[in-house]
């Protein structure tokens, strides 16, 4: 399902973006600019819209705003990096992502994020696109010679961004750490000071994991709240 990317009614402009509609049956409404006056009504017709697109659940928030303060949101977006250094690489068996392991790699990516609102669906086309990108570096985990964790790092202008971690549950309990460390090592390795990542405030597990690792918030990049 396409996202609409100018919603024009009742003094306002938004995003909509549709695409987790036909997986999780959720919409998120992505506020450009709007008339104080206009945006209740602004934002029904929106959330109107995605109801009638399929979606049981919508989030909203603004762009470079808050649109409630006084509410307290459903989640933050929260921006993290991290100080990487070069070491020793620890050896971790891993494919880099390809025609042979594309649906291993899909199938571990949406069962690790099947319940993080934020999430997008990982879908075939999504993971062609990914590797075509020279800058992009997907990696399939195993354990014990079975698909068991991915990453998903992104390089550009001498920077590095983790886009996705995660580690299957039958897996879990040191195994993604020792792939972030992984990681942090090989970014340092290629002479990249920091590492960032975008989490959501609700994932208190994640949280735990990036602060013992040494990540500390930049900002917080958005306010997300549930409507419908």
């Amino acid at each position: 399902m396409n996202d609409i990317p100018a919603f024009t009614e009742c003094g306002g402009v938004s995003t909509l973006i549709l695409r987790e509609i036909p997986y999780r049956k959720t919409a998120f409404i992505l506020v450009r600019a709007f008339e104080e006056a206009c945006l209740d009504e602004h934002l029904q017709e929106a959330v109107s819209l995605c109801r009638f697109a399929g979606a049981k659940s919508v989030f909203v928030s603004a762009e470079n705003e808050e649109l409630f303060p006084e509410k307290e949101p459903a989640y933050k977006m929260l921006r993290l990096s991290a100080g990487c250094c070069c070491r020793h690489e620890a050896e971790l068996l891993h494919e880099e992502l390809c025609e042979y392991n594309i649906k291993d790699y899909i199938s571990i990516y949406n069962a690790c994020f099947a319940d993080t609102i934020s999430a997008e669906t990982f879908t075939e086309k999504k993971a062609r696109t990914c590797m075509d990108k020279s800058t992009r570096q997907c990696r399939i985990y195993y354990r014990e010679g079975l698909p068991a964790a991915i990453s998903d790092v992104e390089f550009r202008d001498n920077s590095a961004t983790l886009n996705a971690i995660g580690v299957l549950p039958e897996y879990r309990g040191g195994f993604g750490r020792a792939i972030l460390e992984s990681l942090m090592t090989e970014v340092g390795n290629k002479e990249i000071e920091r590492l960032c990542l975008d989490v959501m405030s609700t994932n208190s597990e994640a949280l735990r994991l990036y602060e013992k690792l040494g990540f500390e918030q930049e900002k917080v990049l958005s306010h997300w709240y549930k409507i419908l």
